[in-house]
């Protein structure tokens, strides 16, 4: 039984990772910054998590 892969579902899911910490910082953050602000706020968190 080499060379099985592992069902999926035990394997993390980085995009899904990704969502709840973006969706936590904009709710943590996006009710006290102007609209102009949040955009930045995504920036930042994806450059962050890409690097």
């Amino acid at each position: 039984m080499s060379g099985e892969r592992r069902p999926a579902a035990a394997e993390p899911d980085r995009s899904e990772e990704f969502g709840e910490r973006l969706l936590g910082r904009l709710l943590d953050l996006g009710h006290e910054l102007p609209p102009r602000l949040i955009a930045p706020l995504i920036a930042g968190e994806l450059d962050t998590t890409w690097r």
